[in-house]
């Protein structure tokens, strides 16, 4: 049997669409219902720690290709400062098995968006010894539910070989 891969890109971005839409309308329910509560009495936690995963369809843009992303960080909150310092891993399902590790700095405008940048190490095919220097920027909005979140993410990965794009779906647990 023969797999269509625009045919599945295109099924997880409706999934991933659903699953947004989904968490727009609860989240504005949820606010609005606590949009009454006094400024002595607010819902947000301010989270010293993050593990944090992103899943995603991840586009190749010199090979014009598409494979499955799978990201992890552990990211903690400077102070009470809205920087953050971690490390990260990334593991894209491609043939040239590629990943990535590098420290992350993060960096959150507001409550709900964080930016991270990542300058790290990507190698193929379990290949350490031939690894080479690696950059990673993303952008996530994050619906809050107590100390986990969700939201979009999108990402740009750039090293010597190859660069990749990917619009996928981050969750998070803060401690």
């Amino acid at each position: 049997m023969k797999i269509n891969k625009e045919s599945i890109i295109s099924r997880i971005m409706k999934f991933y669409l659903l699953i947004l839409t989904f968490l727009i309308i609860n989240y504005k329910q949820s606010f609005a219902q606590n949009k009454e509560k006094s400024k002595d009495n607010h819902e947000h936690t301010h989270i010293k720690n993050e593990f944090g995963f992103a899943n995603s369809p991840v586009f190749f843009l010199n090979e014009n290709k598409i494979a499955y992303g799978l990201h992890f960080h552990f990211i903690r909150q400077i102070s009470a400062s809205k920087l953050g310092i971690g490390f990260g891993y990334e593991m894209i399902f491609d043939n040239h098995k590629h990943k990535t590790i590098g420290i992350v700095c993060s960096y959150n405008p507001t409550n709900n968006i964080t930016l991270n940048l990542s300058p790290g190490f990507a190698f193929e095919n379990n290949l350490i010894k031939n690894s080479q220097l690696a950059m990673h920027i993303e952008s996530t909005y994050n619906f809050e539910f107590k100390k986990y979140h969700i939201g979009p993410i999108i990402e740009l990965g750039i090293d010597k070989k190859d660069k990749h794009l990917s619009i996928g779906l981050h969750f998070g647990f803060g401690f």
